[in-house]
């Protein structure tokens, strides 16, 4: 595998990543009014707010708004097999008085595949991300990720418990940004109407940076709850509340911080 360093600003994998986003960002801006044919979960298995990869940033807040906006386009080949493309704009952390500290743009294909009562997920990111309000640009990466799941009725309760393990490997233009991510979650859920749901649950990620200088091993612990609405179909509105833990072995550092994320989200299947 060839490792880009931070010099190489006009790095292939840069250029990649930049005309990949433009050219799905054009494609997902027309479908992001078109309407969607059915439900279920679209859980990322991307970041969430990073504030370890950034220590020049200056503090930790200790309070984060990070809202994001999804369109996206999904395929299905099948029952059981679907092909989902995605572009996504979100803030990363708006502050008093309103100081946006990172953006991130990024662009996915995503293949889902049901084996029996499991759902398996692959999928291809490339992400570019700024200081500040699409200032000076920060890194560009390629991730790509694998994740298994399983539904679970809890009874008669009407709640549902759905499980979420997956591993995804990041490559980014900093070496010093390479990584593996090894995540777990789970997820309690309830359908208060047909178009109202709520939920929440604890996730743990550990980060092991395979190109640091030094051993560098970061982990995050969380526990959220949100809701998600569907104002139409194809067109959701959500939002998602919660509070984590995250250290590292880099100087030992430590924070917690609350974390508040609304979502706008949108998708055409055919």
């Amino acid at each position: 595998m060839v490792v880009l360093t931070s010099k190489q600003s006009a790095s292939p994998l840069r250029r990649g990543a930049i005309y990949l986003i433009s050219a799905l960002s054009a494609f997902g801006a027309g479908a992001a009014l078109a309407q969607d044919s059915d439900g279920g979960s679209d859980s990322d298995y991307d970041d969430n707010y990073d504030e370890t990869l950034n220590p020049g940033l200056g503090r930790t807040p200790r309070f984060i708004f990070s809202p994001s906006v999804r369109a996206g386009v999904r395929y299905r080949v099948n029952s059981d097999f679907s092909l989902d493309f995605m572009v996504r704009h979100k803030h990363a952390g708006l502050e008093p008085p309103m100081v946006v500290r990172g953006t991130n743009a990024s662009a996915a294909v995503r293949a889902s595949l049901r084996i029996g009562e499991f759902n398996w997920r692959n999928q291809i990111d490339v992400k570019q991300t700024f200081v500040n309000f699409y200032g000076p640009k920060d890194y560009a990466a390629l991730v790509v990720s694998t994740g298994l799941s399983r539904e679970f009725a809890l009874g008669e309760s009407g709640w549902n418990f759905t499980p979420i393990a997956s591993v995804a490997f990041q490559q980014a233009n900093d070496r010093l940004l390479n990584r593996l991510k090894y995540s777990l979650e789970g997820a309690f859920g309830y359908n208060l109407t047909d178009q109202l749901s709520v939920s929440f649950g604890p996730r743990a990620e550990v980060r092991v940076y395979t190109s640091y200088p030094l051993h560098r091993v970061d982990t995050i612990f969380a526990l959220g709850g949100g809701f998600d609405y569907e104002v139409t179909k194809g067109f959701n509105i959500g939002s998602e509340l919660s509070y984590q833990f995250s250290k590292s072995s880099l100087s030992r550092a430590r924070f917690s911080q609350w974390l508040l994320e609304p979502q706008i989200k949108a998708r055409f299947t055919f």
